[in-house]
Order: structure tokens, then sequence, then C-alpha cells
């Protein structure tokens, strides 16, 4: 056992639960804990034998209700390496079924392969050497090619299905992210899976179907923007890069040009590609993309969201002027901030906003709607920025202009998280005068 104690345990266990002839055989044919513990999986019923094989390819923990879905996909599918596969599991959800497939796992963690905590409908396995022993059950490299692909569209079908839940607001959320998302069996048993746990299934249905020769490159292309974004939305930094590479190499697979025969799809790669080089630093590529996504993009408004990225990667390099500079003409662009006349547009729009608070109350300010249109966001957001690049800067028209443009936008579309500061400052100034 070269001192590896798991091995040890196995080899113990091996000679305690069989007679000793066919230990002492077993122990002399067997060269790794693997091979002890693969043995070990395939000498189970054939329904835990697929189960645990399936589980494996899914992640080291893994959700019973997922499983199920899994395993319901691919029973159309037959497998030589599979014993029986196609019969063991129907085609319609019952929840008699799932409580099947949990007794089939609890035998698994009687047999010391799976644990599970009391109670939970999450299983993992008891040690990562159990997982890669049932994925070595398939030793063929066209099956395993087909089981990942199969998988990995069940996987991706899965988690589009619960953003889509998210999205619609049919499943409750404490919007802190650590609220259990619910869904329901057809019986009406309510079932819990965990939000982080269900964002990882898109990265694992990525990797399967990455792994595998595609000829489908805008399919992968679409899957991989997708899977970039969402990591970028996580925090995932390095993991959105990955798959915007990926996704940029099969983008450039396609004949025609991704920004005349796929423009949303290449607007949404470089801006996530872009935002995210910059948020790690790498400027000169970061610019370099943002740089081709200005040359390509059809209007300004498309421009916007990959703007601000640009200027609050100039913000930490403390390029001041620079910073100032781009966040204005960007907004002048789009309509917003005016070219000239600042300092009186200033003055005029103050006189404007002191006769508007003094024929209204604090009430009617706070009955105002929560803006809604993302552009309109978008848009505060950079004159928010802005305002902070005058304070920064010392520059004067710019720490008037740029709250009193807020105000004006949050009496006109509603109020956002921008609309705080100016407010405040817009009181303050007033007091001082």
């Amino acid at each position: 056992t070269e001192g590896n104690a798991y091995f040890t345990m196995q080899l113990l266990d091996r000679m305690k639960t069989s007679d000793a002839s066919d230990a002492a055989g077993d122990i002399i044919n067997v060269s790794s804990v693997v091979e002890l513990v693969a043995s070990k999986i395939d000498q189970c019923q054939p329904k835990l034998r697929t189960a645990l094989i399936v589980a494996s390819y899914i992640q080291f923990s893994f959700n019973v209700d997922v499983l199920w879905a899994a395993l319901n996909a691919l029973c159309t599918h037959v497998f030589e390496s599979f014993v029986a596969f196609k019969p063991q599991y129907s085609e319609h959800k019952d929840h008699g079924e799932i409580q099947m497939l949990e007794k089939l796992l609890d035998e698994a963690v009687l047999n010391g392969l799976l644990s599970n905590t009391i109670g939970s409908n999450v299983y993992r396995f008891s040690h990562d050497r159990v997982q890669q022993a049932a994925q070595s059950l398939i030793p063929f490299r066209e099956e395993k090619n087909k089981l990942k692909t199969y998988l990995g569209l069940c996987l991706l079908e899965f988690h589009r299905s619960e953003q889509e839940k998210e999205r619609q607001q049919l499943l409750p959320s404490d919007g802190k992210g650590g609220k259990p998302l619910q869904s329901k069996h057809d019986d009406g048993t309510v079932v819990s899976v965990p939000k982080q746990q269900t964002a990882s299934y898109l990265f694992i249905a990525m990797d399967h179907l990455n792994s595998v020769p595609s000829k489908d490159h805008l399919h992968q292309a679409k899957m991989n923007v997708e899977g970039a974004e969402h990591a970028s939305t996580l925090g995932a930094l390095t993991l959105s890069i990955k798959y915007s590479r990926i996704a940029a190499e099969q983008i450039s697979k396609i004949r025609r040009d991704p920004w005349v025969a796929q423009y949303d799809l290449a607007l949404r790669l470089f801006r996530v590609w872009a935002d995210v080089e910059l948020a790690l630093g790498n400027f000169e590529e970061g610019y370099r993309l943002c740089q081709q996504l200005f040359e390509k993009a059809r209007s300004v408004d498309d421009e916007l969201p990959t703007t601000l990225a640009h200027v609050r990667a100039l913000e930490r390099q403390d390029e001041k002027v620079a910073y100032l500079s781009t966040a204005v003409e960007a907004a002048q662009q789009i309509s917003i901030y005016p070219k000239r006349g600042m300092l009186w547009t200033a003055v005029t729009e103050m006189i404007m906003l002191k006769s508007y608070f003094k024929r209204h109350t604090n009430e009617d300010i706070l009955k105002l709607p929560v803006v809604t249109d993302s552009r309109q966001v978008l848009s505060m957001k950079l004159i928010d920025k802005i305002a902070q690049g005058g304070l920064i800067t010392e520059d004067a028209t710019h720490i008037l202009l740029a709250p009193i443009k807020v105000i004006r936008s949050t009496l006109q579309h509603g109020i956002c998280k921008y609309s705080a500061f100016a407010f405040a400052f817009f009181g303050l100034l007033s007091v001082t005068q």
C-alpha cells in the first residue's frame, strides 16, 4: 500500500468481508487503491453501480434530484459498459423512483462509498479515490465522450431551467444567495437545491462538453459565453477568462465574420472578456479587447458597459485626467452631458431644482419609482463616475454639474443607488450657500 492509509483500510475491509482465499487472490491482483475500490463498486447491484458511475461524472458532492434527472436523460441510450442501463429508470418523474434512488445511495453510504447528512438530499463520495474508481469503470474513450455529451447537455438544461425559474420569481429566495431554491415534485413534495450548487452545474456541464470534440462551433461558443458571464457574476474571474477564450476560439471557426453573422453573441463575448481582463489588472489585453469592441459596435449604447469598464481601469491605474476625460466624452456621446457651457448649465439647472424642491416634500421624493431601465442605470453610473473624477481632479465644474444631472435623471426616470450621493451632495451644497 506504500503507506496509503485509505488503501490499507480498503484492503482490510476486503479481507474482512471476503473468504480468506478470495481475499488473498484479490490482494495479489490489485495494484492500486483505485483498482481495489473499482472492483468493490463493480460488485454492487447494477442500479447502484450505474448511479455511482453517473454521479462520479457530476461532481464530488451531488444532489439526488440532479442525479435522477441525469439518469432519466441517459436512460434512452445504451452504453456497453453499463449493465441493463435502459430499463432501470423511467422517463416520467416520480417521487417514488427518487425515493428508490435515495435507498440505493443509502446502501452505498453503508458500504463506505458515499457519505450523507441525515435529512439532506445531498450526497458526496467518501473519498476522491471512490469518485475516480467509479469513473474508471467506463474504460473506452468513445463511451466516455458519449456519456459526457449527454450528461453535459442534461446539466446545462437543468441549470437553465433553474435560472428561468429564478427570473420568473417563482422560487422563494431571501435575496442573499444563502436560502435554498425550492421546487416541487409532481406529488407536491418540496425539494431544495442550494443556489451555489445550482450554479456549479453549468461549469460542470461546460467542462464535459468542452472536453468532447464537436463540430457545432456556434453552440459551443454560445455555451462558453454564457459560462463566462455567469462566472463573472460569481467573481470567478479566472474561470470567466478561460471560457471567454474558448468561446473566442469557437467563434473564430465560424466561416462568416461573427460581428456580422452573430453580432449579439460577439458583443456579449467581448464585453465580459474585456471587463474581466481589466478587473484582473491585465490592462494591455483589456484595452485591446475594448478597442476591438469600440470599432465593431453598432451604437454608442452597445459600447456603454465596456466604456464603464474602461473608466474603472483608468481609475485603478491612477490615470486621473484620462479617467475623467473618458467618462465625460462617453457621457457626451450618449447625450446625457453637455459639450459646452457646463458651468452655465449647472447654475441654471440648480436654480430649477431648488424651485422643484420648494414645491415638493420629502414624501414626494420617496414615492419616486425605482428605475428599471438598465440603460438609465448605466448612464447614471457614468455620471457618478464623472462626479468622482471631478473630486479627484478638483474640477469644480464637474463636481457641481454631475450630481445635478443625476438628480434630474432620477426625477425623470426613477431612483437608483447613484441617486443617494447626488441628493446628499445637493443638500450639502444648499446648506453651505
